[in-house]
């Protein structure tokens, strides 16, 4: 199939330049460090004592040993592919896994050997190592997501499974255009209304998944949903994409779930996915919430002179209060002031004016050009700073640093008993759906990624967050208003 030799070669071609710009890196950490330490390094030597007796290696042969022992293991350790590359975290992770193994395995080997290896020569290599190799990964992540944008670099994917199934796996796959999943087709059992989804045309009929990839060219299968295989057929089928080079991929039905409340275990050659519950225990609120409390007091300390200058400018060009308060839900339906700094003309909350702020048929709707902004409040809202104020509701505790966005009570009436579980969470001034596309988002799409937020809560998902926010911030875009 020319199609699955093409997707192997872009992979090969990613895999490789990540090697060679792996090495670059490791070669310039240890070549760094050789001319720091230069003295011990070219005056010195490492007395290894073994069952030969006493033999004196030079520094050299330890660095030589050093970098083949630490660019090796990155292959095995799969963090070259391009499906792991484009993969969040998961790079990253994997590279400092690997070093700290590498230099644990060294100073385990010095402890058993009575290897006289100067402590500072490997402590400069495997921070600045470290650094390199990072960034090598966050380069490449950039580039392969940007030609991925560019519809290029994409896996060729068939959708198997019935319709509805098919579809939310299709919008998905749109949403995460990261991982690079272009879907050319979808395969469906019977007869269906549509003849595409989200654009992919819809196959019916088909003698076999296998006939099904090769009309349209696909170098990747998705099982999604319900289907009607049997055990020995799935089977099967995996065998004979395997044959074609067809990578076979099984989409479970379940969704909104954090990787790390995920754990596979294969019993007796069943994959069992394992999904932990999230637990909000009072250890964890306690940090949160001590968290909340240093960084909004930080925060006010830092910005005092920036809301002394926004105060000022909204006083003295427009009519009313500085701050403006509006009454919003909070956790578990607990209603509170929510501060912010005047951004509309004073009159702008009347009823009559609440149609304009927002379509009643259509929660989350703003308009692009409301009249009753002010010319300055324009400004605030773009960059965000008209939110200031809010550091207070978050040092009173009404309020977090990140959270689910508080909507007033006409909006909460309306809530579905999904957007409910949103209130399970303290508001706060940040959260995902502001950052990931802000007044262009659906409701929809805010409340699935309000949800996702609620049900799988860290603190590195928080500091995540708010180092977007800062990024959103500065460069808001055409969809802050």
């Amino acid at each position: 199939m020319p199609f699955v030799e093409a997707r192997r070669c872009w992979e090969r071609r990613c895999s490789r330049m990540v090697l060679v710009l792996d090495l670059l890196a490791v070669t310039l950490a240890l070549s760094v460090t050789q001319l720091l330490w230069w003295d011990a390094y070219w005056r010195g030597s490492v007395e290894v004592v073994g069952p030969l007796g006493r033999l004196d290696v030079g520094y050299p042969a330890v660095t030589l040993a050093l970098a083949v022992g630490w660019w090796a293991p990155l292959a095995a350790a799969r963090s070259r592919h391009p499906r792991v590359l484009a993969d969040g975290w998961t790079p990253y992770r994997r590279v400092v896994v690997v070093t700290t193994t590498v230099f644990g395995a060294m100073a385990m080997a010095s402890y058993l050997f009575k290897l006289e290896i100067g402590r500072g020569f490997l402590l400069t290599a495997m921070p600045l190592g470290v650094a390199l190799l990072l960034a090598v990964r966050w380069g490449a992540r950039r580039h392969l997501r940007a030609r991925r944008r560019g519809s290029a670099l994409l896996y060729r994917t068939l959708l198997v499974g019935d319709r509805d199934h098919a579809a939310h796996v299709a919008e998905r796959m749109r949403r995460g255009d990261w991982a690079g999943h272009l879907v050319v087709g979808v395969a469906t059992p019977g007869i269906v209304d549509d003849d595409r989804i989200v654009g992919a045309p819809v196959l019916t009929g088909r003698p076999s998944i296998v006939d099904a990839a090769e009309e349209v060219q696909a170098d990747t299968v998705i099982l999604v949903g319900p289907d009607e295989l049997t055990p020995v057929e799935l089977r099967r089928v995996g065998w004979d994409l395997s044959e074609r080079g067809v990578k076979f991929i099984i989409a479970p039905t379940l969704t909104g779930v954090a990787p790390m409340r995920l754990y596979l275990q294969a019993v007796a050659g069943i994959p069992l996915i394992h999904v932990d519950h999230l637990e909000m225990s009072g250890g964890k609120m306690a940090a949160k919430r001590t968290f909340d409390i240093l960084g909004s007091a930080t925060l006010l300390v830092v910005l005092a002179p920036v809301m002394l200058a926004v105060a000022v400018a909204v006083k003295t060009t427009s009519r009313g209060t500085v701050l403006y308060r509006q009454e919003r839900i909070g956790l578990r339906g607990r209603p509170f002031r929510i501060l912010k700094f005047r951004s509309m003309a004073a009159e702008a909350d009347a009823g009559a004016a609440l149609a304009v702020q927002q379509h009643a048929d259509e929660l989350l709707t703003k308009t692009q050009d409301n009249p009753l902004v002010t010319p300055v409040g324009r400004i605030l809202r773009k960059y965000s700073l008209d939110e200031l104020p809010q550091l207070l509701n978050v040092l009173g505790g009404s309020m977090s640093l990140v959270g689910p966005r508080p909507h007033r009570g006409w909006e909460v009436e309306r809530y579905d008993l999904l957007a409910q579980r949103r209130l399970l969470a303290k508001p706060g001034m940040s959260g995902l759906w502001q950052v990931s596309g802000r007044s262009n988002l659906s409701w929809d799409d805010s409340v699935d990624l309000d949800l996702y937020y609620v049900e799988n809560w860290s603190a590195a998902v928080d500091l995540k967050i708010l180092v977007q926010t800062v990024r959103a911030v500065v460069a808001p875009g055409t969809d802050a208003r």
